[in-house]
């Protein structure tokens, strides 16, 4: 059974594997010919751009998303470019640990990440 010492440490190892995620991503964007962030990032910014001019984020061709996301990205204009990155990464973290409590919450009984490791090694070694 998972244990909240376990979760507290899936989450810690998460955050950091999402920061470094992070950081490598903004070198290669800078330093490589393919972009590790996706094209759709430029657009949320541009559109958060815009709105920070008192303009609609749909003067963007291509933004098709809700305007208060635009807002909520502002940031990526007037705190750094990354922050919308860091806020994705955060929601990404917290919808985990909300599905970790409401299967909690639930009576559901997750395995030990121990027993599903064994698990798969029996499995693989049974297809041999």
């Amino acid at each position: 059974m998972f244990k909240e010492n376990d979760i507290n440490i899936l989450l810690l190892i998460s955050v950091l594997f999402k920061i470094c995620l992070i950081i490598y991503g903004e070198w290669q964007d800078v330093t490589q010919v393919v972009k590790f962030t996706d094209v759709d990032y430029s657009v949320f910014t541009d559109a958060a751009r815009f709105v920070t001019e008192g303009k609609s984020p749909y003067e963007r061709a291509t933004y098709r998303y809700t305007p208060l996301l635009a807002l909520i990205l502002t940031p990526n204009i007037y705190v750094h470019p990354a922050f919308g990155k860091l806020l994705f990464a955060a929601c990404d973290l917290l919808t985990g640990w909300l599905i970790y409590k409401l299967l909690k919450l639930a009576g559901f009984s997750l395995p030990s990440p121990r027993s599903k490791i064994m698990l798969r090694i029996d499995a693989t070694a049974r297809k041999k």
